[in-house]
């Protein structure tokens, strides 16, 4: 049966660098700081931000030469000069591709040959990735076509590798004049459908080779509007907020235009650089944090010594938060949760606005979409609460396609029109949203379904636990078994006794048969979002064949 179309706003959408440019922002937000790097101190006014992207924007037409159809890719961490290049981007309407910073020189050079990209806009830390690149004979060509431009202010008549940079794009059309001039102001330059592609986001390739989900200007700002309407978070609009998901992944990218709608004022700071987190919120008196469940475990079992008062809510997402961080969080510090669902086909999908407690659940889905839930067996649509089963999605937010890979895209889509997440979920008798765990996490233990999922939460649950990974490792008999990795507090429990808590805590089948393994460090390797790199931990184990018997 085909999905019922949810519910659309189609009389306010507009295109996002008009929306964003335009009537949303009054004259008194123009001279007030909107955005300030937590790692330089770097600030800058919407109205400089506006007038920045502005002379980039006219430089890239120029300069650049760039037209409607062009793809503009941008590789460097979260920062002022970051965000000038995505505002110039929306005020042209061409669209831009982010690569994440983390990534080495082969994922370079996939993602540019996958979008075909006319313009580079690379920081100058990652420079050494591109010039490695360029060295093989695959990639030569981009000698000749790729317009590269370089992050960080250099006035040197010869910048790394001949090339330009933001600061002489910017300040080559700064001035008023005739070259100024001729160019034309309009927003957006190019007209363009509303169906256009703003952006192409590429998922986390977790599962194979990453797919680039375009998302357009009637997808985002149909997902913004209706977050926008959530009437728990308003009080909260204003306050300045700390964003450590990257603006180049498609969470911090949506959160900086509702930010930037809402007047809001905003700190950079990525999860690379989350050591400096209680300073930066100390120093800038952030009310606001917005970030993966990590940072908010980070805030919860780390804040002693530091005063993060002024903080009234958290935004958390890219993994289920564990009751005990929640706890924390809400009856020590006083600090409301707004728990949220997402992805990068479909942006935000829920968010629970019940600001008054500690969340058990996502909330219910925004109006922008309809949602079931699949029996991972029968695949028939589950109608009973707290059955679990794949999220199933539809809706005007939805991304447009993957891009230039249709087979891809039908995978993704099953024959009545739903979209098939990939997550799996519950739903309470109010229809709030509960979410499990990724069917690919899925740990198959002896005919058992084990969620990793569950079992981190129950170990954060511990005071002394202050972050954990769990992941399958291989078994003759019984196919797979759980292990955790973990970092805690030694002064407070030994391995030993973490292993006690959970053999008293868990189901039979929980059980870390493949044991808990310590990790000496302040932090588990993570990805650019802040979430634990699970896979780099399957690879530990990934040669690894237990053959215990158990009892």
């Amino acid at each position: 049966m085909a999905p019922p179309f949810p519910e659309q706003d189609d009389e306010t959408i507009v295109p996002l660098g008009q929306y964003l440019f335009g009537d949303q922002i009054d004259d008194s937000f123009r001279d007030k700081i909107f955005l300030t790097e937590g790692k330089t101190g770097k600030q800058i006014t919407y109205g400089q931000l506006e007038q920045q992207a502005q002379s980039l924007a006219k430089s890239m037409l120029s300069l650049l030469g760039i037209e409607p159809d062009d793809i503009c890719a941008i590789m460097g961490d979260s920062s002022i000069q970051y965000v000038t290049i995505i505002s110039a981007c929306l005020l042209l309407n061409v669209p831009y591709t982010s690569i994440a910073a983390v990534f080495s020189s082969f994922y370079l050079g996939q993602q540019l040959d996958r979008t075909q990209a006319k313009c580079l806009f690379i920081a100058r830390y990652h420079y050494p990735k591109l010039e490695r690149l360029l060295q093989q004979k695959q990639y030569s060509h981009y000698k000749n076509r790729l317009k590269v431009v370089i992050f960080e202010n250099d006035q040197s008549d010869n910048p790394i590798g001949g090339y330009s940079t933001i600061e002489k794009l910017i300040t080559a059309f700064q001035d008023s004049g005739e070259n100024n001039n001729r160019i034309k102001t309009t927003v957006p330059y190019f007209s363009k459908s509303l169906d256009s592609t703003v952006t192409i986001v590429f998922t986390s390739g977790s599962t194979g080779i990453p797919k680039g989900a375009c998302h357009t200007h009637r997808t985002i700002l149909n997902n913004m509007i209706h977050l926008k309407r959530f009437e728990a978070m308003k009080p909260y609009h204003r306050l300045p907020t700390l964003l450590s998901y990257p603006v180049g992944h498609l969470s911090g990218n949506s959160l900086l235009f509702f930010l930037m709608a809402t007047q809001t004022p905003i700190i950079l700071l990525d999860y690379s650089q989350i050591d400096r987190l209680f300073e930066t919120i100390e120093k800038y008196h952030v009310g606001q944090v917005y970030g993966a469940s990590s940072v908010m475990n980070l805030l919860a079992k780390n804040h002693r010594g530091h005063d993060i008062s002024n903080i009234r809510l958290v935004m958390a997402g890219g993994s289920k938060l564990s009751s005990g961080t929640a706890d924390i969080l809400f009856h020590q510090l006083g600090i409301k949760i707004l728990d949220a669902y997402g992805s990068t086909e479909c942006i935000f999908i829920s968010a629970n606005d019940r600001l008054d407690r500690v969340p058990d659940n996502v909330g219910q889905v925004l109006g922008c979409y309809q949602m079931k839930l699949m029996d991972l067996v029968t695949k028939e649509t589950i109608t009973s609460p707290g059955k679990s089963g794949e999220i199933c999605l539809c809706g005007s937010s939805m991304f447009r396609e993957y891009y230039n890979n249709p087979e891809e895209m039908k995978r993704a889509f099953d024959d009545d029109g739903w979209f098939h997440t990939g997550d799996i979920g519950q739903l309470d008798l109010q229809g709030n949203l509960r979410i499990v765990d990724r069917i690919k996490e899925l740990i198959k233990y002896n005919g058992y379904s084990v969620f990793p999922a569950d079992i981190e939460c129950c170990l954060m649950n511990h005071p002394a636990v202050t972050a954990i990974v769990v992941v399958p490792v291989k078994h003759r008999k019984y196919n797979q078994v759980p292990r955790a990795y973990v970092i805690i507090n030694e002064d407070q429990i030994t391995i030993k006794e973490l292993e006690t808590y959970a053999n008293e805590n868990l189901g039979y089948h929980q059980r870390l048969r493949g044991g808990i393994i310590q990790i000496h460090d302040k932090q588990l390797e993570s990805t650019s979002m802040g979430k634990v790199d699970r896979q780099y931990y399957k690879r530990f184990c990934a040669d690894e064949c237990l053959d215990f018997i158990d009892d």
